[in-house]
């Protein structure tokens, strides 16, 4: 499955640079490709917090939050 494979990856690099809010959209992603939608979704609320807020990357993850769970909180 490649989403367990790249998350592999993904957690070491998140690990190594927490405030990298790219790694975390990819984290999240690759979760969502495993199935571990709770998991996805925290990395994507991570994104929103540390990517400018008027961001593509940003939006993309509220998206994606908003696809796992419903609207993130304000």
């Amino acid at each position: 499955m490649k989403g367990a494979s790249a998350a592999a990856s993904l957690a070491k690099a998140t690990a190594l640079f927490p405030d990298n809010p790219i790694a975390h959209y990819y984290l999240g992603r690759a979760r969502e490709l495993e199935g571990k939608k709770q998991d996805a979704a925290k990395e994507y609320q991570l994104v929103f917090d540390l990517a400018p807020q008027e961001s593509a990357l940003a939006q993309k993850s509220q998206e994606r939050f908003a696809a796992l769970q419903g609207p993130p909180p304000k």
